[in-house]
Parts: C-alpha cells; structure tokens; sequence
C-alpha cells in the first residue's frame, strides 16, 4: 500500500487528495533517483559523479612537484571549481582544492627557480672566461698573445683588482 509523500499515512493507490493531510498528490515531489556517485564507498574506489577537471586538477597538483605541470594545475583547479559550483551535484571540490594549493606552491618555487637560473648567467660567463684564460695559458700561449685576444678573452692583468 502506497504512502503520502507529506504525512506518511498509507493511502489508497490513485488516489488525487491524501484523505489525512488534504496534499495534492498529483504535484508531489518525485523521489530522487540515485546515482553511482551518491554511493560514497563507490566514490572512493572509482571517479564516478566528479568533475573530470577536479580529477585532472587533483592529478596535476599532485605531479607539480615536478614543478613544471604546476601553472598548468592552478588554471585546471580554477576551471573546476567553477564546474562544480555550476553542478552541484557534482563531486571533487577536495581535489580541486588540492590541485590549486599545490600549483600555486609549484608556481612559486618554478618562478623562483626561474628567477635564480636568469640571475646566475653573467656569473657563469664570468667563469668561462676566466676558465678560457687558464685554458690558453697552460696551452703556452700568453694571456695577452693574439690567440687569447681572439677569443675576447680580457687579458689577466686586466682582471686582476687593483689595489
């Protein structure tokens, strides 16, 4: 025997007015139909009912220690978190939360990094022409012969601090 979906009083099937609570059966709310990704032990095992780019997001941040995938997780994580807060019956915002702590992070260190490698370039040219000195020098030649010029190689008494 069927129920009143407001006052749960068994009523008669087909019945238009619940003889109880006087409810209009006819516009009653439908029940929910559940999906795999209401079950929670199902979410766990699989991806199912999540936004596919909370799961690239999560997966990028996972792999941004690597620096590299780092600005491209922080620009997946934004994109799926406003996927999910268009569907909310979606799933992943934790993994898209995660993708976008860990890119951000990456994107700091990987600027960094990048800032350290440019700043370090005169200094190593610094180094190969004094090693280019060193080079012509043990070879017989003399820092001021013609062969160290060529290179544009400053001679060693010109580099030498004066006091």
């Amino acid at each position: 025997m069927p129920t009143c979906p407001y006052c749960a009083e068994p009523i008669a099937p087909r019945l238009r007015v619940c003889p109880y609570c006087d409810s209009d059966l006819e516009e009653a709310p439908r029940p929910r139909t559940s999906s795999a990704g209401d079950n929670a032990g199902l979410r766990m095992i699989l991806p199912v009912g999540r936004s596919g780019w909370a799961i690239a997001a999560g997966y990028l941040g996972l792999i941004s220690v690597a620096l590299i995938p780092a600005p491209l997780a922080v620009i997946f994580s934004i994109i799926a978190l406003v996927h999910l807060k268009k569907n909310p019956e979606l799933h992943g915002m934790g993994r898209a939360i995660f993708g976008l702590v860990m890119g951000v992070l990456g994107t700091i260190v990987l600027a960094i990094v990048l800032i350290v490698v440019a700043t370090q370039r005169p200094k190593q040219r610094r180094f190969l022409h004094a090693a280019d000195r060193v080079a012509c020098v043990s070879a017989g030649f003399s820092a001021t012969s013609t062969i160290c010029r060529a290179k544009s190689i400053p001679s060693v008494r010109n580099s030498q601090p004066s006091a």
